[in-house]
């Protein structure tokens, strides 16, 4: 449900009137943490000695050293072809082994060890454990947490620009031919498994800009140019006009976003900075926010944070 209510700073002011939107699958609600990697940590997918993981080829995959056809997505999962035109599809594809390209031209090979399925509400979401081949042959997993234990990742389509600073920093490039290996606990990964699944829709609502809104969201990209703003950790409440995730607190509201990054925001806010001096960009400031009227002009997603967090 959304509602339509005024957040100021200590002091709430509700009037709910919305009805509620009916989903299928919707993931439960509730406090969610941020974080400041678009795709994880360490090499994760993104970094790999001061280099980006840019994109998974969807051609040239080899099983058992017989190259597979018609390899595209279907939501979240890899499928395939073998020669003889079956199927091949999820268990059946580990072993395959695809063709990673990093943003110095450079190809890094990729294997598939392992595959999962989520559960329910997120039962078609499906994690693969990827590994890449370093350069002596040996190899390691694409994606790993701060302590180096390895992380699964579901593959969105298309890629994601990891440029900071500029314009189109962290933007998803619509790439038919590549996808994301994205890594668990990054914001791509995070943004699907709170149900902004780019492959689905409500109502009628693609929520392929939801899930870019929700990339920026994550990080505290409030100028939609790459750059965080944010410490890791930070609990956020969010929310959205679709009834994908609801309103669940009664917390300050943070900041009101779509893909492009931030459309307003309060002072008081996870960074714990001076954000009026360190953006780049000219955000307005809102000391209230209606989610009634910032839904109605062009926002897709609400922000809360809890107020002992911003002081």
């Amino acid at each position: 449900m959304a509602y339509a209510r005024w957040k100021s700073i200590g002091i709430v002011a509700a009037c709910i009137s919305l009805t509620a939107v009916a989903i299928a699958d919707v993931v439960p609600n509730g406090t969610n943490l941020n974080g400041t990697n678009l795709n994880g940590t360490n090499l994760n997918g993104t970094n790999l000695n001061g280099t980006n993981l840019n994109g998974t080829s969807l051609n040239g995959v080899l099983l058992a050293g017989a190259a597979l056809g018609n390899v595209h997505l279907e939501g979240a999962q890899l499928v395939g072809e073998d020669s003889q035109g079956n199927r091949i599809a999820g268990a059946d594809m580990i072993g395959a082994q695809l063709t990673g390209t990093l943003d110095t031209g450079a190809a890094l090979a990729l294997q598939i060890n392992d595959m999962t399925r989520g559960q329910w509400p997120n039962d078609d979401l499906y994690y693969y454990s990827v590994a890449y081949q370093h350069s002596d042959g040996t190899w390691d997993s694409l994606c790993a947490d701060a302590t180096g234990t390895p992380l699964s990742a579901i593959p969105i389509a298309g890629r994601w620009s990891y440029a900071q600073g500029v314009a189109g920093g962290g933007a998803h490039i619509d790439d038919p031919s590549s996808f994301t290996f994205a890594c668990q606990h990054g914001a791509i990964a995070k943004c699907a498994e709170w149900g902004y699944k780019p492959w689905r829709s409500v109502n009628g609502t693609n929520l392929a800009v939801y899930h870019q809104t929700c990339t920026r969201v994550v990080r505290a990209d409030y100028c939609g140019d790459g750059v965080s703003h944010t410490q890791d950790g930070q609990l956020i409440d969010i929310y959205d006009n679709l009834g994908v995730q609801d309103d669940t607190t009664h917390w300050l509201g943070e900041a009101s976003w779509d893909e492009n990054g931030a459309r307003a925001y309060n002072l008081l806010n996870r960074s714990h900075l001076n954000l009026v001096y360190r953006l780049s960009c000219k955000v307005p400031l809102r000391l209230l926010f209606n989610a009634t009227w910032e839904f109605q002009q062009g926002a897709h997603i609400i922000t809360e944070t809890p107020l002992g967090s911003d002081l």
